[in-house]
């Protein structure tokens, strides 16, 4: 009859004899009654290096994904409770590997649980993070000592690089381990004596120049560039855009690519040591003017 009653009304019964009730019988009933009322909150704690993904990782969104469906399965306590497994609630998902349940507090109504993420899908998040593999703690210490001396060195030119991007040009000072000193000599100033030092110290400079290069396909007619024109301005509003576009085998990234580079490989050697001539004269030897000729 209980089970009958419970399977009508969705509900817990406990059949009870009340002339020989416990005290335990007591606590148990008001146990069973206090599973009954609704949940008022669920708490799901995650690991700190999840909480730090964006919403739109696939793994964080796969396991919020996850944590919704079990709420909407769950209206009173006692769903909670039924749905354990040696105190784990089952989950649909590849990343969580248990969820365990920290705590039920009938006072309230609030739940808490646990996620367990297996350490491997921790080294994929650091690969795809780094765009490097990372399968362990040996790669793991190996990659951050990679990243820390990179970072160490774009410390140097990161304020020139700034500047670059600001005004087009940027300088690197130099660390003082850079500079050499020559020693020190005697020099002679009408009667007056004193002494001189010699600095030399390497500089790096960084000027942005603009580079123009133009794609300028012959299609034969008005009417077939027309057409071309059309199909780029189509390829526009496509989803890989523009530059997977295809002229004559190659892609407008491609063309683009290839005419930078042809312009940079336009300045040999030659011409790099002399431009380098010429910027440390401007720096050593300037006061205040500059003449460039381009021949």
């Amino acid at each position: 009859m209980a089970e009958e009653i419970g399977e009508k009304y969705k509900v817990a019964v406990r059949p009870v004899n009340c002339a020989q009730l416990k005290m335990d019988d007591i606590h148990s009933i008001m146990e069973q009654i206090l599973y009954e009322f609704p949940v008022s909150r669920m708490e799901f704690f995650m690991p700190k290096w999840v909480e730090m993904l964006s919403l739109d990782n696939p793994m964080k969104k796969e396991m919020v994904g996850a944590v919704k469906n079990i709420m909407k399965a769950v209206n009173s306590v006692r769903d909670i409770r039924s749905m354990q497994v040696d105190g784990r609630v089952p989950v649909e998902s590849r990343y969580i590997k248990r969820l365990k349940t920290e705590n039920i507090n009938l006072a309230d109504g609030s739940v808490k649980l646990q996620m367990d993420v297996d350490n491997s899908f921790y080294y994929e998040m650091l690969s795809d993070l780094v765009g490097d593999e990372i399968s362990g703690e040996y790669q793991l210490i190996t990659k951050l000592k990679e990243l820390s001396a990179m970072k160490k060195e774009y410390a140097k030119v990161l304020q020139a690089v700034q500047s670059v991007r600001q005004k087009g040009y940027g300088v690197v000072t130099p660390e003082r381990e850079e500079i050499s000193l020559a020693k020190p000599e005697l020099i002679r100033h009408g009667n007056k004596f004193g002494v001189k030092i010699k600095a030399e110290s390497p500089s790096i400079h960084m000027i942005r120049a603009n580079i123009e290069t133009e794609i300028a396909p012959i299609v034969g007619t008005e009417e077939q560039a027309q057409d071309l024109i059309r199909y780029i301005n189509e390829a526009d509003s496509r989803e890989e855009g523009i530059w997977e576009t295809n002229i004559f085998g190659k892609t407008v990234e491609q063309l683009v690519d290839d005419g930078i580079t042809g312009k940079i490989s336009m300045i040999g050697e030659e011409s790099q040591v002399k431009l380098q001539d010429t910027m440390q004269k401007i720096v050593n030897d300037m006061n205040g003017g500059m003449v460039c000729i381009i021949i």
